[in-house]
């Protein structure tokens, strides 16, 4: 089961041990990984998915937990940079910019906090310092702490060996206010965590006044959906070049050139497949074939059948048995079949589909640069 539903299969039990209200972060942030720490893991339990990440170049996206990450094999010479943003909301606007592509930089998308399975993919990504690491959170007083745990020793993570250089991207409040962006006010309840190391005026803002008779402030903040998009992506780039990220991704000679003449190879295949199926007509030589043995071809199908089958297998569409099916209906005609694909061949051979017609290789301004491009 989940974390969050192990505590509520539990929490009246533990709630008889105490007076204070106990509530799911605390639980499945601090007691839960203090039980497992003190006593033993609890298999079987797991931690919701919360955090996406998107490999550029590929439109790959892996919902992380615990056992993808154990799993995940970074790709070779894809990229060298992760970014960890705390809100999915704005990977539309990156993913228009191309932002991965353009810095060879995986970016993974989350909900606030980085969970473990985040913490644990950046220790993974962080040994040898194969890759760089950055984060981006919003310009109040959890945005700089989401930034704070993942480049310290979280609770979580004690005893598990963490220890990664996390470069801080920001947003800070001192650039979102240079940048014009209007301050939104926000309630504080709690004081703020003493761990933060903020300027003076960023302590100023998040602090904010207290209000009478109560115990709460009011401060101000700047969440990252308030930027444009030309702003989010401008800033994050100024943000990179300033932290010194690492260039594209370029590997080394002898990778180069396997990769080179792999790509040639391919394009020969390609050629010589495209040139074999414009010669022979394939597509025509299977329509002839599939006239040839209209004859087998059923009138009518077994209603009861196909209701059977979804009887002893409900989780299965009533396409399934009718698929099944036709192996009864073709596999005792395969040697026919086969046969008459080998005289339809013959037969386009020997009527001159293949003398007279000399393919030639395409002018270059025959070449679309484009096509090229992706299809490599």
């Amino acid at each position: 089961m989940s974390k969050r539903n192990l505590y509520y299969a539990v929490r009246d039990r533990i709630q008889e041990h105490t007076t204070r209200e106990l509530e799911a972060g605390y639980f499945t942030h601090t007691l839960l990984p203090a039980y497992e720490r003190e006593q033993a893991p609890l298999p079987g339990v797991y931690a919701e998915s919360r955090g996406v990440l998107h490999e550029p170049h590929s439109d790959t996206q892996i919902i992380l937990d615990d056992a993808v990450v154990a799993s995940y094999i970074f790709p070779a010479w894809c990229y060298n940079k992760v970014l960890y943003v705390e809100k999915r909301t704005v990977w539309p606007v990156l993913e228009s910019y191309r932002l991965a592509e353009r810095h060879d930089m995986a970016i993974l998308t989350g909900e606030g906090y980085a969970t473990e399975a985040m913490h644990a993919l950046f220790a993974n990504a962080s040994k040898n310092k194969q890759y760089q690491l950055f984060v981006l959170h919003d310009a109040d007083p959890h945005g700089y702490n989401i930034a704070r745990l993942l480049q310290e020793e979280s609770l979580n993570m004690r005893g598990k060996g963490y220890a990664v250089e996390v470069f801080d991207l920001g947003l800070f409040i001192e650039d979102a206010v240079a940048l014009g962006i209007r301050l939104e006010a926000f309630t504080r309840k709690s004081a703020l965590p003493k761990e933060l190391v903020l300027s003076e005026e960023a302590r100023r803002i998040f602090e904010g006044e207290k209000q009478r008779g109560r115990n709460e402030w009011i401060g101000h903040r700047v969440e990252l959906n308030a930027l444009s998009a030309p702003q989010l992506v401008g800033y994050i780039e100024r943000r990179l070049a300033a932290c010194g990220a690492r260039g594209k991704v370029i590997p080394p000679e002898a990778v180069l050139t396997t990769h080179l003449r792999g790509g040639c190879i391919q394009r020969i295949a390609t050629a010589v497949q495209g040139e074999v199926e414009r010669l022979l007509s394939l597509d025509a030589v299977t329509a002839r074939v599939q006239r040839r043995f209209g004859h087998i071809l059923p009138t009518a199908a077994d209603r009861t059948m196909v209701e059977a089958a979804l009887a002893r297998d409900p989780a299965r569409p009533w396409t399934a048995p009718l698929w099944i099916h036709t192996l009864d209906i073709v596999n005792p005609h395969y040697d026919a079949i086969m046969a008459a694909v080998r005289e339809e061949l013959l037969e386009t051979i020997q009527h001159g589909a293949l003398l007279g017609d000399e393919a030639s290789a395409p002018a270059d301004d025959d070449v679309d640069q484009a096509d090229i491009d992706e299809d490599y």
